[in-house]
């Protein structure tokens, strides 16, 4: 029972102060008299049921410290929803690939897809580095266009994306 304007320790303290007399009530027959007064028998249980109240909060605590946070798993359908996305977008880009002239397509596979240096690659085509570069570099803009263009039209003929 909690107290308005009571601090939870003052709770505590009602509490067990309400317990000692409900004890003393229940064993009124065997509750020991000192010189005409049972405050000594009082102050004894008080003092054993202010302890097991402690004893109570400290094993809680520890439990609660014990216990570990729920662990927040992914909803399984987010990740069909994301690998649905991915290879959407990765037709996309194939679609996309197919769509650049073949010297663009040659510098994309060999430097992006296959990862070869642009030494390599230039050594594989026959061409200077720097060659390689402003090739990858315009074919990676038309790339990124085409892509971006097949979004928008299929947002606006889908009404949105997920």
């Amino acid at each position: 029972m909690k107290h308005s304007g009571c601090p939870p320790r003052c709770t505590t303290r009602r509490d067990v102060t309400a317990a000692t007399f409900l004890e003393a009530w229940r064993r009124r027959e065997s509750v020991r008299v000192v010189d005409g007064s049972v405050i000594g028998w009082l102050l004894v249980t008080a003092n054993y049921l202010a302890r097991n109240v402690d004893r109570s909060r400290r094993r809680y605590r520890t439990l609660l410290e014990q216990m570990r946070e729920p662990e927040h798993l992914r909803d399984p359908a987010d990740d069909v929803a994301d690998r649905i996305d991915a290879q959407s977008m990765t037709g996309r880009v194939r679609d996309a690939l197919a769509r650049l002239p073949k010297r663009d397509q040659d510098i994309i596979t060999l430097c992006l897809i296959e990862q070869l240096s642009t030494a390599d690659a230039a050594a594989v085509l026959s061409i200077p580095v720097g060659t390689v570069k402003s090739r990858l570099s315009r074919a990676r803009q038309r790339l990124a266009a085409d892509v971006s263009a097949t979004l928008n039209r299929t947002t606006i003929t889908t009404g949105g994306t997920r």
